[in-house]
């Protein structure tokens, strides 16, 4: 006989504590606490990493840039600091996204549930990369 757990639906935000697999409302299969925690740790794991690596990839181009080791010519530094801008800006905004995808991985370990508040905010994040990069894009040329 199956464990009652608390399940959610992702299709029509069902919650319920049940031994059910399928959603009675719309048929979808239901997630468990568990698997939910599961996603939660993969989101941490996630999140960290983006967090560790892109930080050192900005300190590293921080360093080059700023440290004079990178040379640039007086006629290019106008256009070479709007792009180093423009990339600190993207790194930034990536650590940023991140530091969000570690707080909802660390929610959803913790509950066991999922936060549709955090998951619209990254949903909104991956959308603004996008647009952005296509305006920068159109922007550079």
């Amino acid at each position: 006989m199956p464990q009652v757990q608390h399940k959610t639906c992702f299709r029509c935000n069902y919650e319920a504590d049940t031994a059910e697999s399928v959603c009675p409302r719309c048929g979808k299969s239901l997630k468990g606490s568990r698997n939910l925690r599961v996603r939660g740790g993969i989101l941490i794991a996630c999140g960290a990493f983006l967090i560790i690596f892109v930080s050192a990839i900005e300190v590293f181009l921080a360093y080059l840039y700023f440290g004079g080791v990178m040379q640039v010519p007086r006629a290019d530094a106008a256009k070479t600091g709007m792009m180093m801008f423009l990339i600190f800006g993207l790194l930034a905004f990536i650590i940023l996204f991140g530091i969000v995808s570690l707080i909802n991985g660390i929610y959803m370990f913790k509950t066991g549930r999922r936060s549709l508040v955090l998951m619209w905010i990254m949903l909104g994040m991956v959308f603004l990369l996008i647009f952005g990069g296509a305006f920068i894009t159109v922007f550079l040329k």
